[in-house]
């Protein structure tokens, strides 16, 4: 049976540097040691000594062997296969330990994104109704500012009348006061009387402005005004403070269930609260609170609260 193995350096054949091959004798040396006999002179079988039929120049010269070849490559294949088969498998067992984590943290946040989008919709939807509000409100405004301006104008404009014709009425009367006689008297009386005109006209004027009911209107309006920007303050305050995702970078990990000392892991029911309040005294921290729940959980129905 052919050996494995060359019988003058005991090295392993293979097919490159100690390649087998077969002297005309019918022994079997590498190739490393053919050129070595070479080197020393015509190439005798060291086991022979049998001089090589053909002339040789070079190893390369001297047949292969190729039987002991088939017998490397029949010995080996089972061997590498089975390391191939076994490198190949734990190279796709690390490759899907990483892609199914990778797919854990897409997942989750892709869970996430899709609930932060509803309730982005939700919330614009609310807010475009209070920007048209606004806008009526606004545009309200402006019409019962104008209407005000006017008035004001109307107003400073009879109250400088009024306190013309007021001046005028106190001189009169000053000279009827300080008439000594019947017909200055009479004089000052008839002066008095030309002023009628003018304060009647003045009168209903002043009455017609006095009659309007803008201020009124004006009231009533910053009145509901007002109340709608409270309870939009108010609304807009509790989406501030319930809104939040809590999402930090690694928030879609799992995590290893440790107490923190703030809230329970991420996961909810009685008998884990429970257990979990059980590991915040254990560990030394304060009891949470009883209705404690998970995170998630607490996004979520805030959120609710807040669209509603």
């Amino acid at each position: 049976m052919a050996s494995r193995d060359c019988q003058v350096c005991l090295e392993s054949y293979d097919e490159e540097k100690r390649k087998p091959r077969c002297l005309s004798c019918g022994h079997t040396l590498c190739n490393s040691c053919i050129a070595d006999c070479l080197s020393r002179g015509p190439l005798l079988c060291p086991f022979c000594r049998l001089a090589h039929a053909a002339p040789v120049t070079y190893a390369s010269d001297v047949p292969v062997n190729y039987t002991v070849i088939s017998l490397l490559q029949d010995a080996s294949y089972p061997l590498a296969s089975q390391r191939t088969e076994a490198l190949l498998a734990e190279v796709k067992k690390e490759a899907n330990e990483f892609t199914t984590s990778q797919l854990v943290t897409c997942n989750c946040r892709l869970t996430r994104l899709h609930d932060f989008q509803q309730r982005l919709n939700e919330q614009c939807s609310v807010h475009r109704v209070h920007v048209q509000a606004l806008r009526s409100l606004v545009e309200r405004h402006e019409g019962l500012l104008q209407d005000m301006t006017g008035r004001a104008e109307q107003a400073a404009a009879i109250i400088t009348k009024g306190e013309e014709i007021r001046s005028m009425l106190e001189s009169a009367q000053g000279k009827v006061n300080g008439a000594t006689n019947l017909l200055e008297v009479t004089a000052a009386h008839e002066e008095d009387r030309r002023y009628k005109t003018t304060v009647t006209e003045w009168d209903a004027a002043a009455h017609h402005l006095l009659q309007s009911q803008v201020v009124a209107a004006a009231m009533e309006v910053s009145g509901g005004a007002a109340r709608r920007l409270t309870l939009m303050a108010q609304f807009s305050g509790r989406e501030r403070g319930g809104n939040t995702l809590g999402d930090e970078p690694g928030a879609c990990l799992p995590t290893a269930g440790v107490c923190d000392g703030r809230r329970p892991p991420s996961c909810g029911g009685t008998r884990h609260v429970r257990r979990h309040r059980r590991r915040h005294a254990h560990q030394g921290h304060p009891a949470p609170p009883a209705a404690g729940v998970c995170r998630r959980k607490t996004v979520v129905n805030t959120a609710g609260d807040g669209a509603r």
